[in-house]
């Protein structure tokens, strides 16, 4: 349980820093703010598998 609790919030962190440095990249919504959050949303589920799999090795 620990592992998927820091695994999500190492996602958000990661996911954030590639929000803010490659910018939204993807059209997903004609709305600019929308599209924005869901840009966001989808580098954090991105990030998410990478994180998950580094904490399930890191921690035994």
């Amino acid at each position: 349980m620990a592992a998927i609790l820091m695994s999500v919030v190492l996602a958000v962190v990661v996911g954030g820093i590639g929000w803010l440095l490659l910018g939204n990249r993807f059209t997903l919504d004609p709305d600019a703010h929308q599209n924005e959050m869901l840009n966001l949303g989808l580098y954090v589920a991105i990030a998410f598998v990478p994180v998950f799999v580094i904490v399930l090795i890191w921690a035994p």
